[in-house]
C-alpha cells in the first residue's frame, strides 16, 4: 500500500464515522417502518462514495453534502418503487392481465385452427399430388425448402440468385395453395 493511499483510506474512514449517524438518522426518517433498512442504504450510499472519490474524500463541507444527496436519491428511488408495486398490486386491471391462467392438461391440445381442419381433411396422396403438379423448377426449390435448407443454400446448389428462391417459393406456395384449395373444395362437394 503507498503513503497516499492510506491517507484517503484514513480520510474515508473518518468521513464513514462523522457522517454514519448523521445518514442514518436520515434514513430512519424517511423509511418509516423499515427501519432495518436504513442500515442498507447507508450502507449503498458509502459504497458509492468509495467508488466516487477512490483517492479519498472531498474536503467539507461537499463531502457530507454529497453523501446526503446520494443517500436522498437512493430513498427516493426506493420509494418510487415501492410506489410502483403498491399500484401493481391494487390495480384491478393489472390484475387481470398478471393473475395466473388456469393450467390445462398435460395431454389437452389447443382448439384445432383452420388449418389443422383443413389439413386433416387433406389426404397424403392429395398434398402429393399437388407437388408432383409443380414444375420441375418450382418442385426442386420446394422440396430443398422443405428440407430445411436455407435460401442461400438453396441458391447454391441450384445455382441460382437468393431472389429467385425466394420468387420460385411464393410461386410454388400460390400454385399449391390454388390446387389444394380447389382439391378441398370438390371433396367438400
Amino acid at each position: 500500500m503507498d503513503a497516499g493511499n492510506v491517507g484517503g483510506d484514513r480520510r474515508l474512514a473518518v468521513a464513514f464515522e462523522t457522517h454514519r449517524g448523521m445518514l442514518l438518522q436520515h434514513a430512519r426518517y424517511f423509511l418509516g417502518n423499515r427501519q432495518a433498512d436504513a442500515e442498507d442504504f447507508v450502507q449503498d450510499t458509502f459504497e458509492r462514495f468509495m467508488v466516487a472519490f477512490p483517492g479519498g474524500p472531498p474536503p467539507e463541507p461537499g463531502c457530507g453534502s454529497w453523501l446526503m444527496t446520494v443517500l436522498t436519491n437512493l430513498l427516493i428511488s426506493d420509494w418510487r418503487r415501492q410506489d410502483v408495486q403498491h399500484r401493481n398490486q391494487t390495480d384491478p386491471a393489472l390484475h387481470l392481465v398478471t393473475s395466473p391462467q388456469p393450467l390445462e392438461g398435460i395431454d389437452s391440445r389447443p382448439p384445432p385452427t383452420i388449418l389443422d381442419t383443413a389439413l386433416e381433411k387433406l389426404s397424403h396422396e392429395a398434398f402429393r399430388a399437388a407437388v408432383q403438379s409443380l414444375s420441375p423448377k418450382l418442385r426442386v426449390t420446394y422440396v430443398l425448402h422443405v428440407l430445411q435448407l436455407g435460401h442461400a443454400e438453396i441458391a447454391t446448389r441450384l445455382n441460382i440468385s437468393h431472389v429467385a428462391v425466394r420468387k420460385r417459393l411464393h410461386d410454388a406456395r400460390q400454385h399449391l395453395l390454388k390446387r389444394l384449395q380447389l382439391g378441398l373444395d370438390e371433396e367438400a362437394s
